[in-house]
């Protein structure tokens, strides 16, 4: 009897050290939603890059134009997959805010 329960517990800490947690199935779940989203944002980049080359043939850019904004957009994306597409905040963004909130001053108006 002491063998059969010592299989059994041996069984139940096997089943348990190796069923996935919770927390392991969130981190897959969350890895297969990365990816999408980056597939989705590729797509994304691939698409301002047709528009480009549609405002290109339609005349409104010149072809050097279309590139060099084809070579920034290019630029902007590889710094946005390193950086992991993190959101920054603009250096002086909430400047304008604080100058628009004081009350002007009146000038004299001379004579």
């Amino acid at each position: 009897m002491k063998k059969g329960l010592a299989v059994l517990l041996l069984a139940a800490l096997f089943m348990v050290a190796f069923t996935p947690t919770p927390a392991v199935l969130a981190a897959f779940d969350d890895e297969e939603l990365a990816e999408e989203i980056l597939a989705l944002r590729r797509q994304i980049h691939d698409l301002r890059k047709q528009v480009i080359d549609k405002l290109v043939a339609a005349g409104k850019l010149t072809a050097e134009e279309g590139e060099k904004y084809k070579q920034k957009l290019d630029e902007r994306f590889e710094w946005q997959l390193k950086h992991r597409f993190e959101k920054f905040e603009k250096k002086g963004k909430g400047k304008n805010k604080e100058l628009k909130s004081k009350p002007r001053q009146m000038q004299e108006v001379p004579g």
